[in-house]
C-alpha cells in the first residue's frame, strides 16, 4: 500500500478532520531515525578513539581538521555533535566516512597504531611528511641506511 493510501484511508475512518491518529507513536518520534549500528558510544567517545586510534594529538586533529584544539576537546568532553563542515573536515583528516565518524556506520577494519612506540613513530613520519622534498629524502635515506 503507497503511503498516499495509507493516509487517505486514516483521514477517511475519521469522524473529524482534527482528530489526530498518529502513524508513528511519539516514542518513534522522539527516537529520531533508526541507526545501523547501535552503540552506547557517544559521539565524543567515538571521536577521542578514532583519534587515538590514528595516532593523533588533539592539536594535530585540529590542524588537520583546520580548527583549534579547543574545539576538539570540547567536542570529546561533551554531549551533542559539531557542525556539519566541521563535521565533514574531521571525517576527512581522520579518513573515515561522516557516517562512521557519527556512529551510523560500521568502521572499516583499518591498521590501527595501539603501543605508544607505533604512536610516537607515527607523529614523527607524518612531520617528517610536511618536511621539504629535499630534507625528506634526506631522512628516507638516512632511514634506508639503518636497514
Amino acid at each position: 500500500m503507497r503511503v498516499y493510501d495509507r493516509v487517505k484511508t486514516i483521514m477517511s475512518d475519521r469522524s473529524s478532520p482534527f482528530e489526530v491518529d498518529p502513524i508513528l507513536s511519539r516514542e518513534e518520534i522522539s527516537a529520531g531515525p533508526k541507526r545501523r549500528h547501535t552503540e552506547s558510544e557517544s559521539f565524543g567517545e567515538r571521536l577521542r578513539r578514532l583519534r587515538a586510534t590514528h595516532g593523533f594529538t588533539q592539536q594535530e586533529l585540529a590542524d588537520a581538521a583546520e580548527t583549534s584544539q579547543r574545539m576538539i576537546a570540547y567536542n570529546e568532553t561533551h554531549r551533542g555533535t559539531p557542525a556539519a563542515p566541521v563535521l565533514l573536515r574531521l571525517a576527512h583528516a581522520l579518513k573515515v566516512s561522516a557516517d562512521e565518524l557519527m556512529g551510523l556506520k560500521m568502521e572499516k577494519q583499518t591498521a590501527q597504531v595501539t603501543s605508544p612506540q607505533n604512536l610516537r613513530l607515527w607523529r614523527k613520519l607524518r612531520k617528517v611528511k610536511k618536511l621539504p622534498p629535499a630534507q625528506r629524502h634526506t631522512v628516507v635515506q638516512l632511514i634506508d641506511a639503518l636497514f
